[in-house]
């Protein structure tokens, strides 16, 4: 939980950091992050042409329903001035808002049944996880150097 939670802070740090930069770079940061998942999932998935077609929509869809409820996970309190009382509330809404992350996981593999084949759903949830994992590398890197 801590990890994945770490990942997403840095994801949208590094996104909302590179708004200022965007016009150095040479597009919005998000948008080259997106396209860099697409192309490694496609490359770890090996779809046909049919099924990708059938598969992009399908997850895309579900990309955007997963990142509106991955950024209400970025507000955090402090946890030190909380009270019991607080603390309590504050980990019965993380853990609705990770019931939340899991059933749209769940309603993804229905939408995905008879598209893409179990092995490869496998495959995309571990693509999934590969990517995040080389682009928190990706950002540690880039912040070392701007050290």
């Amino acid at each position: 939980m801590r990890h994945y939670a770490y990942t997403l802070f840095l994801i949208f740090a590094a996104i909302n950091l590179s708004h200022a930069q965007d016009s150095e770079i040479g597009g919005p940061l998000e948008e080259r992050i997106e396209s860099q998942r697409v192309a490694f999932i496609s490359q770890r998935l090996d779809l046909t042409p049919e099924a990708a077609q059938k598969f992009w929509p399908i997850y895309n869809a579900h990309r955007t329903q997963e990142k509106t409820l991955q950024r209400k996970n970025i507000i955090r309190p402090k946890f030190e001035a909380m009270n019991d009382d607080e603390a309590s509330s504050f980990i019965q809404e993380m853990l609705e808002r990770e019931q939340e992350l899991l059933d749209l996981r769940r309603e993804l593999m229905g939408h995905l049944e008879g598209v893409i084949s179990p092995t490869q759903t496998l495959r995309l949830f571990h693509a999934e996880r590969a990517f995040k994992e080389r682009l928190v590398q990706m950002l540690k890197r880039q912040r070392q150097k701007g050290r």
